[in-house]
């Protein structure tokens, strides 16, 4: 018997094994009373069961073959169980074999996750036996484990560092770092593929001499899994954005300058790329051009990366550039760090396909103090948000925000950390509920070194109160620093950061699961030596 595929499953029964004919022998038979009851003899997992398989089958054992005729829709279901509703409806497939309910997930099962199966009281055996409630069956998945670390990039005499990833819908990564062969730097790439692991490293950029030096890639991917990178490179002397593109189902294409010659007077210093659904591309650069340093720009499209443009006009020296598509409106934000007057502030410009660059504005001012490294993150819904660190009057750092609504404009700056001590640079991650989460390093008055803290926006509230990601069970005498946050596609997020334990710098991370305040205990990711980035 099958049951078709449902959310949960709308049942619809075809017979692939024999229901009667000389049947099991149990109930019926012409003696005229009720036929016996139906019962579960077993359940695989048990019910109750902990540690289970998230890609494992749900298997039900039954007293007696069933009846097909007796599943109607929604007789069977499986769902996510929280402590409270709404409980997360999971796409799945059954077959029934004789006495046999097989239910197989669609996809794997969400980790560390409370999952409920129901078979409904109208299910009957082949001879009519019933039911005398409905089944339950209860049961908690496995949770995600860091697997053995495994070396990308070539063995080899050399200095590898920045490195960068990004993963397409699909699950397959891809890896950027810069790497140091004797007296040159180039920009290798890898590649992931789900199932498959990692491929072989490749160089990607262009060594135009025997002083080239490729350094610090960035690196985004658009829906389909085609990848672009970006990097500053030295050739000479003179420093060019260059760039060069993973084409799915090709792979990597030649490097290029995009940084053309004909709108350049000065070097190009520190890139940043965001792409949007329909693969194009758009990077920011520092330039330095009449004097002072300017926030560039350039658009793949088409196949081809256009004339570059200047993204602002403002008198004063600018860096720190970073920029974020929002897929659903298909309209880009870029932030940066700028000095006007006596004021190093945090400014802002808007871009679409349609119309480019507007007109910037300032979204952090900075009166006693200053306003740097910011990063910027989109929500899909048209909103954006930008956080910073920034300094008072004493030169204690802290962590602010500001918003864009969509249809509106950009909001107050507020502070989201609690300014006891000096704060990092943080880093920003929406999830698919317009949710933001915000992470950074924090000196720890009462402790050796940093700790890694954290905020959260929630959507029609705004920002909570600033907490700690590492448990109190965290090694108190270590250090915490360079945390980077992303959420997944259940809605959990993940920090990693660098965890200085005294002997080695371990590779640490901690999960938030949907709903929750509480960081799970820090774990670590199994390094073996040092690690950093």
């Amino acid at each position: 018997m099958h049951v078709a595929k449902g959310y949960p499953a709308a049942i619809a029964l075809l017979a692939l094994a024999a229901c009667g004919g000389g049947g099991s022998g149990v109930g019926g038979g012409g003696g005229g009373g009720p036929p016996p009851a139906l019962s579960v003899t077993d359940m695989t997992p048990a019910n109750g069961a902990t540690g289970v398989s998230r890609r494992g089958n749900i298997v039900l054992t039954f007293s007696t073959t069933l009846d097909p005729q007796s599943f109607r829709v929604n007789t069977v279901s499986l769902v996510g169980a929280n402590d409270e509703p709404p409980f997360k409806a999971t796409a799945f497939s059954a077959t029934a074999v004789d006495n046999k309910l097989t239910i197989t997930p669609d996809d794997a099962l969400s980790p560390a996750l409370g999952y409920r199966v129901t078979v409904g009281a109208e299910v009957r055996g082949a001879r009519g036996e019933a039911l005398s409630a409905p089944v339950m069956l209860s049961f908690t998945t496995a949770d995600r484990e860091w697997q053995t670390p495994t070396r990308i990039e070539p063995v080899g005499p050399t200095t590898v560092e920045r490195p960068r990833v990004v993963v397409d819908r699909d699950g397959n990564a891809i890896a950027v770092w810069q790497r140091r062969d004797a007296a040159t730097r180039a920009v290798w790439s890898n590649r992931y593929v789900r199932g498959a692991g990692w491929g072989t490293a490749v160089q990607i950029s262009k060594v135009e001499s025997t002083e080239t030096n490729a350094a610090l890639p960035e690196i985004d991917v658009d829906a389909s899994g085609n990848a672009t990178v970006v990097w500053e490179q030295s050739d000479r002397g003179v420093s060019r954005i260059w760039s060069n593109r993973y084409t799915a189902g090709t792979g990597w294409g030649t490097a290029s300058v995009i940084q053309s010659s004909a709108s350049t007077t000065g070097d190009g210093r520190v890139p940043h790329v965001a792409v949007d659904a329909s693969g194009n591309a758009l990077a920011v650069w520092t330039q330095f051009d009449g004097g002072i340093f300017e926030i560039w720009s350039n658009l793949y499209s088409g196949g081809a990366w256009g004339t570059p443009v200047q993204v602002e006009t403002n008198p004063g020296s600018a860096d720190s550039a970073r920029v974020a598509f929002d897929f659903t409106t298909g309209r880009a934000f870029a932030v940066w760090t700028q000095g006007v007057a006596t004021c190093l502030c945090v400014w802002s410009n808007q871009f679409t396909l349609a119309n480019g660059w507007g007109t910037p504005r300032l979204i952090a001012t900075a009166t006693a103090g200053a306003a740097f490294l910011p990063q910027i993150a989109v929500d899909g819904f048209g909103n954006a948000h930008a956080v910073w660190t920034q300094s008072d009057e004493s030169e204690r750092s802290a962590i602010w925000a500001n918003r864009f609504t969509a249809g509106g404009d950009w909001g107050t700056a507020v502070m989201i950390d609690d300014n006891t001590s000096g704060s990092g640079p943080p880093k920003i991650f929406v999830d698919s509920n317009a949710n933001a989460y915000a992470v950074w390093e924090q000196a720890s008055p009462n402790e050796r070194g940093a700790t890694i803290r954290w905020n959260r926006f929630e959507s029609g509230t705004g920002w909570g109160a600033p907490g700690r990601v590492a448990s109190a069970t965290d090694a108190a005498s270590g250090t915490g620093g360079n945390p980077a946050i992303a959420v997944d596609g259940d809605g959990v997020a993940h920090v990693v950061w660098e965890h200085d334990d005294g002997v080695q710098v371990r590779v640490r991370s901690s999960r938030l699961l949907p709903q929750s305040s509480e960081w799970a205990a820090a774990m670590d990711a199994h390094n073996t030596d040092s690690a950093a980035e």
